[in-house]
């Protein structure tokens, strides 16, 4: 008797979607090298939908300050919360929130801090960085442009591991990830 396995096949946006998770895993693991993502499916947004739509199911929520934004958002089946109550975070361009009210977990949870995404033009500010820690190998410099200086020391204030934020920053078709445990120095 010969058994046939029925493999599902999957549509274009779950590979999509699983392409961009991998991404982003892979971004995290290696914090500092791009990872390259997918075309992004929608115009605008620069592929914050694509990342929402990896990342955000009914047990999580999220905060979007841009509207149209938010209520692509919706369709995940998330729910939209206040900066300070999010699980994920969505800004283009720039972070106009304060980074102190983002969550850091607690000692029992630390996995229950916020994870922020941002997408970074090509616009000014540039600032040249160096990056050491887990997943960096001696340490990584990096030229980021789009991401001012001072969300640089505002998310070191909010880390003391192992509390603290994870982040993606997202530009040019690529994710760049830093975990909390990754250490963000400016270079002059």
């Amino acid at each position: 008797m010969i058994v046939q396995q029925t493999v599902p096949v999957q549509t274009e946006s779950e590979h999509r979607t699983r392409a961009v998770f991998l991404a982003l895993m892979w971004a995290l693991s290696y914090p500092g090298r791009p990872q390259p993502l997918p075309e992004p499916r929608e115009s605008g947004h620069g592929g914050l939908i694509d990342v929402a739509a990896a990342l955000l199911d009914s047990e999580v929520t999220y905060y979007a300050e841009d509207e149209a934004l938010a209520a692509q958002m919706a369709r995940t089946g998330s729910r939209r919360r206040p900066a300070h109550a999010a699980d994920y975070l969505f800004f283009e361009n720039s972070v106009s929130t304060d980074l102190s009210v983002l969550r850091i977990g607690d000692l029992e949870y630390p996995d229950a801090g916020a994870t922020l995404v941002l997408r970074c033009d090509d616009d000014e500010p540039a600032e040249n960085l160096r990056l050491s820690g887990p997943g960096v190998q001696d340490a990584l410099e990096l030229r980021m442009i789009g991401v001012a200086a001072n969300f640089w020391t505002a998310r070191e204030c909010l880390i003391r591991f192992p509390l603290g934020i994870d982040v993606f920053l997202i530009r040019r078709g690529q994710v760049i990830g830093l975990p909390r445990t990754t250490k963000v120095d400016i270079c002059m």
